[in-house]
């Protein structure tokens, strides 16, 4: 009798492994990355900065995927998929930002459904 209580038990705490998704535990744009780090960490940024980085740290499941979706306003300027390669892991994607790219921006950390898990805002100036 005491294993069937124990199964009762497990059950659930399986079952929600299985549902497990992705979880943000920090994001960041930056200027660079260095050691599996973010470098130049900020809100606002020069035009000419270059390359901007959204550097996250995720917790999931190996092989689920996160998505950066990068926005200048409210348009969409480019997407990247990301795969979890390790239970806990640090990640990044970029954006090579020009001159006349200046104004709001945002990054959302998008979960393998499509759910919005975080979103990092920053400003381009001149």
């Amino acid at each position: 009798m005491k294993w069937f209580a124990l199964m009762l038990c497990l059950v659930p705490a399986l079952a929600l492994a299985d549902d497990a998704k992705p979880e943000v535990l920090a994001a960041k744009i930056a200027t660079g990355v260095k050691d599996r780090e973010a470098e130049g960490e900020g809100a606002s940024f020069k035009a000419d900065a270059g390359k901007l980085y959204c550097w996250t740290k995720v917790k999931g499941p190996e092989g689920s995927k996160i998505t950066h979706a990068w926005y200048k306003g409210d348009q969409e300027m480019s997407k990247v998929e990301l795969t979890l390669k390790h239970a806990t892991m640090r990640t990044w994607s970029f954006k090579t930002i020009t001159p006349d790219m200046k104004g709001d921006w945002r990054v959302d950390i998008l979960g393998p459904d499509g759910a919005v898990l975080q979103s990092v805002k920053f400003t381009i100036e001149g």
